[in-house]
């Protein structure tokens, strides 16, 4: 039965895609200042999306070596449950960038002394995406031996902006791993602990 929690689990879409988002647009931020908050999800470009398709790719082979069928493509999920929102269909960078919903939605910031913005980095897509959403990926991928080496660079840059130790070399050991829904926090290190626990 692929409707098991697990399934559940690795069917997070925007668990996924904001700190993706978010790791595409910040990871190279040096602390300068701008006058407006860039679009969050029509602000992605060729490079982020296929760092999100990397994400997804990554999310499908940890279901694959659980033997779940269920788990959606990222363009799936959205054809699935919100064909009337998309403008176009056609690709993942259509999905997200024509979906209705999505329009004019902007990048969390803080306003500063100057009256300019800087990014939020304690907001939802961080401190509920990162722990629920990829870390959650990240540690079922681990304990399956799937390399994830995109989600790994996405989890290093979004703990540090949280100042955070969820992962460490690469794993699922950090010091606040005990705050992240991962199997490693209930103390599940083998695959086949997973699967009987499910």
């Amino acid at each position: 039965d692929d409707m098991t929690m697990l399934a559940v689990s690795l069917t997070i879409i925007n668990g996924t895609l904001h700190p993706t988002i978010l790791y595409e647009q910040w990871h190279n931020w040096e602390g300068q200042e701008f006058d407006e908050s860039p679009l969050f999800y029509q602000g992605i470009n060729e490079k982020s999306t296929s760092r999100i398709d990397g994400v997804n790719k990554e999310t499908l082979a940890v279901a694959a070596a659980y033997n779940i069928s269920t788990v959606p493509t990222m363009v799936d999920f959205y054809k699935n449950t919100v064909p009337h929102m998309l403008g176009d269909s056609s690709s993942l960078y259509n999905v997200i960038y024509t979906n209705e919903a999505y329009k004019g939605l902007t990048h969390p910031v803080v306003k500063t002394d100057s009256g300019k913005f800087v990014p939020d980095f304690n907001n939802r897509y961080l401190t509920e995406d990162l722990p629920f959403g990829i870390c959650v990926v990240k540690g079922y991928a681990e304990l399956a031996g799937v390399a994830t080496p995109i989600l790994d660079e996405i989890i290093e840059w979004c703990q540090d902006k949280m100042n955070k130790e969820f992962m460490k070399d690469k794993k699922m050991a950090g010091k606040d791993v005990g705050q992240v829904r991962c199997p490693q926090k209930y103390n599940l290190t083998r695959k086949e602990d997973v699967l009987v626990f499910n």
